[in-house]
């Protein structure tokens, strides 16, 4: 359970980050196009589903027994 606390918190990370380029590139003198920002936030929220012990249905799997 530890290893899927860390992966959440992880992904967590990684879409606070995508909101965080996307504010920034509002305002930025040199902004990303809206189909380069489309294209990096898609492929990054994809990374944090990934990983994110939630979304991928993670959580579902079994314990190992104690040996």
């Amino acid at each position: 359970m530890s290893d899927e606390n860390v992966a959440l918190h992880q992904a967590s990370r990684i879409r606070a980050y995508v909101e965080a380029v996307k504010a920034l590139n509002a305002t930025a003198a040199e902004p990303m196009t809206a189909d380069e920002l489309e294209t990096w936030s898609s492929w990054a929220h994809a990374q944090a589903d990934r990983i994110d012990p939630v979304v991928s249905g993670g959580y579902k799997s079994q314990p190992a027994e104690p040996t």
